[in-house]
């Protein structure tokens, strides 16, 4: 989700200090399965996924479009 937003922001670039593998071997988190989910196609992943009110959240989306400055390209 992180990166994905700054390419919603148009971001030039990203500055980090830890990298993943500091975050298994410091803090125990081990994000490996994670990339292993998002490589998945979303029906073989271990969290099911179900769409529900499309119709409602699209209208968000196209009132967002209407917006003056948004950053819709």
């Amino acid at each position: 989700m992180c990166l994905a937003t700054a390419y919603w922001a148009g971001l030039d670039g990203i500055v980090y200090g830890a990298a993943v593998a500091d975050s298994k071997k410091y803090g125990g988190f081990d994000d490996a399965f994670i990339y292993e989910e998002f490589s998945k196609p979303a029906r073989a992943r271990s969290i099911s996924q179900t769409q529900l009110l499309q119709d409602e959240a699209v209208k968000v989306w196209k009132e967002y479009a209407k917006l003056p400055g948004n950053v819709a390209y």
